[in-house]
């Protein structure tokens, strides 16, 4: 697909194959609606008319929708400001997405420019990949695929959003665990309780949606904390 040509109907969309695990949507950014859909009943369970785009925001879980909408909308604005640069930017990420029976699914997202007018990202297309059967360590993951530096200064900006996610404290309590030391340990070394550490490695954890050390080792070098 050449998101170079404007495109005034879905063709290629209706002759693409998916399975069961597949689904395919077109947003449009502009008047921010979902104006193609394939694949979605088999995959979700939701049919034509629930298919808006307001059942596909409610659709994320909650502990996943801040920092995935986050990343989405820089995705698009970055889109927009590097209109014709790189026609094969995406943007992957992992979540959990939920299905019409009240299940959630883990997926990977695609999202890639589908169609320009006036030079303008008019639409993008959203292809998502049921991977349930992957073990993730962390439910939200993300990578960006541009041209250096555009990737860069992309990552940049998602990595703003984590700045204040933590506390100072946190952050030395983090540097320390990263260490490998114990809470005893950490405690000596910031001159606080090791209760105090237990009470900021439960914060910590819970903001990171880590169940262990390795977990959030991997949160925080994902996106550049610590």
């Amino acid at each position: 697909m050449n998101p170079k040509v404007s495109r005034t109907n879905f063709d290629s969309l209706e002759k693409l194959e998916l399975s069961s695990k597949e689904c395919v949507y077109v947003v449009d950014v502009v008047q921010y609606k979902i104006t193609y859909h394939k694949g979605v009943y088999n995959m979700l369970g939701f049919d034509e008319q629930e298919t808006t785009i307001t059942q596909f925001l409610k659709g994320y879980h909650t502990d996943d929708f801040e920092i995935v909408n986050r990343i989405s909308k820089n995705v698009i604005s970055y889109y927009q400001n590097n209109s014709g640069k790189d026609d094969d930017n995406a943007l992957y990420m992992t979540y959990r997405r939920k299905r019409r029976n009240g299940s959630f699914l883990t997926v990977l997202s695609k999202t890639s420019i589908y169609e320009v007018y006036n030079e303008t990202i008019r639409s993008v297309l959203i292809k998502l990949t049921d991977i349930s059967f992957v073990k993730m360590l962390q439910h939200v993951s993300w990578s960006f695929e541009a041209k250096e530096p555009d990737n860069e200064v992309f990552k940049s900006k998602i990595y703003e959003y984590f700045e204040g996610i933590f506390t100072e404290r946190e952050i030395d309590v983090i540097r320390l665990i990263k260490d490998g030391l114990t809470n005893k340990l950490i405690g000596e070394k910031l001159c606080i309780s090791e209760h105090t550490v237990t009470s900021h490695r439960k914060s910590i954890f819970k903001k990171s949606d880590s169940h262990n050390a390795g977990q959030l080792i991997s949160f925080c070098m994902e996106r550049g904390i610590g």
